[in-house]
């Protein structure tokens, strides 16, 4: 009885033998009809993903941009003009070449400048001004860069409401009364800004990189000044720097919103009337090149270390500038993308952010990298930037990350135009740094037609790891004598 017992039971397991062997062929032939998945590229990119966006890209029809129409007043006033009619809004800007380049040795007078212009004019106080801007639905703001000072006004494009805020802006920019009162309050309120900012780490390390950078030129102190130069500047002074820069040769104005030329016109010639013409002023020095490396560290009390890591670039109207930008976004500037991104946080843990950048400027601006990380991780983390540095600058940049950075910033060019806002500040650029008209367009091409070479040639240049600057400001930094 029992031998027949074992007979079956070995067919049986024979049988269960065969099925397995029939099913487990039968998957992996499905299996090899499946499209195999691809390898991960050292940029992060994945083959897959490239190919898709190439496609895409192929696709995609060319980028166009508005290109807007220029002309000059009858004083020699630059202005530019994109007609925006979807809205009911006008929104113009006037950038006068009065940067805090310009601030020779009195630090903060090209901010305290265009501070005051809101402060009061004949007959009104700043209250006074603030109030007639409110009861016209306008909008009035300022801001000092290292290149330029800009006035910002918003209206509504109704003729009962955008000719009195052209009115008083007007009046603003080329009388203001700069009195002792109101320049004591403005003055006071720098300051305690100045105070404020002295707290924030990751303003303190970038305003130390710029000055490490930039050494003896203009672009090197902070645009706001410091405690101490805010002190010492004069009224007199601030009444002698708007004579000389706010003059018409020295006025760019971008217009956009929802009206046409001919008022374009119009609303230009009656908003820099009062100014008389002056003169262009010379042009600023260029910067001289840093030819060894750089360390400087500030003690704070602060939980995390922040670390600011920088080159000498190039000049916004630069050959070489579309080409760095491409690598900066590779590097750093893409977020989830960018490579230091993907070692430094996702690989690694060591940061939440960490970005690259180019800033524009008419000379040589600052390639930065930017990034924060726990105390106990400062030096790990900077060792892996200084690792992924030196494998990007020494292996280049791959055809499928240029690709993608192609894509990305087809993508997100466009964006930057997609409100009058950012219209008007790009019109600025282009009148800033005397770009051709079609730059807004041209740009996006340059960036098409990239090599992987080109970028490649333009890293290694502009990225050099013996000529780089480090600011490191933490609660547990050391000095480089101590490293």
């Amino acid at each position: 009885m029992r031998m027949p017992a074992c007979r079956g039971s070995s067919r049986l397991s024979m049988l269960s033998v065969l099925v397995f062997l029939i099913i487990s062929t039968i998957w992996m032939l499905h299996l090899e009809k499946q499209p195999r998945q691809d390898k991960r590229l050292p940029s992060g990119i994945s083959r897959q993903d490239i190919e898709s966006e190439q496609a895409q890209l192929s696709n995609e029809p060319p980028v166009h941009v508005v290109e807007p129409v220029y002309w000059q007043t009858d004083s020699g006033v630059k202005v530019y003009f994109v007609s925006a009619p979807e809205l009911p809004m006008v929104d113009i800007n006037l950038l006068f070449n009065a940067g805090s380049a310009r601030d020779g040795e009195e630090h903060g007078l090209a901010n305290l400048t265009v501070k005051m212009l809101v402060q009061g004019v004949t007959g009104m106080n700043a209250s006074a001004i603030s109030r007639q801007f409110e009861r016209l639905g306008a909008q009035y703001s300022c801001a000092i860069q290292r290149d330029s000072s800009v006035i910002s006004l918003r209206s509504l494009s109704s003729p009962d409401a955008l000719q009195p805020a052209i009115e008083l802006l007007k009046q603003v920019v080329a009388k203001p009364a700069f009195t002792q009162l109101a320049f004591n309050r403005v003055k006071n309120q720098v300051l305690a800004e100045l105070r404020y900012k002295k707290q924030w780490p990751a303003i303190q390390a970038e305003k130390a990189l710029w000055k490490i950078i930039y050494s003896r030129h203009p672009y090197a102190h902070n645009p706001m000044g410091t405690e101490s130069s805010v002190m010492g500047l004069r009224r007199h002074e601030l009444v002698r720097f708007h004579q000389q820069y706010y003059v018409a040769s020295n006025l760019v104005i971008a217009i956009t919103g929802d009206i046409d030329l001919e008022q374009a016109k119009n609303l230009a010639e009656t908003v820099s009337e009062l100014l008389p013409k002056g003169e262009v002023p010379e042009p600023l020095p260029d910067p001289v090149p840093m030819t060894a490396p750089h360390y400087h560290a500030i003690r704070m009390a602060t939980e995390q270390t922040h670390i600011c890591l920088g080159w000498l670039g190039v000049s916004r109207t630069s050959p070489d500038y579309p080409a760095l930008v491409v690598g900066s976004y590779i590097l750093g500037g893409g977020l989830r993308s960018s490579r230091l991104y993907r070692i430094l946080r996702e690989e690694r843990g060591l940061t939440y952010a960490i970005t690259s950048e180019v800033v524009p400027l008419k000379k040589n601006g600052p390639l930065i990298i930017k990034l924060q990380t726990q105390t106990d991780h400062a030096r790990e983390a900077l060792a892996v930037v200084k690792q992924v540095l030196n494998r990007f600058v020494e292996e280049g940049i791959t055809t499928e990350e240029l690709e993608a950075a192609r894509h990305y910033l087809r993508g997100s060019y466009p964006l930057s135009l997609d409100c009058n806002e950012a219209m008007v500040a790009r019109l600025c650029q282009v009148g800033l740094f005397d770009l051709p008209l079609d730059e807004l367009a041209r740009f996006m091409e340059d960036v098409q037609k990239l090599t992987v070479g080109q970028v490649q040639e333009t890293v290694r240049r502009y990225m050099n790891l013996q000529t780089m600057s480090q600011i490191r400001v933490g609660r547990d930094v050391i000095s480089a004598a101590e490293e």
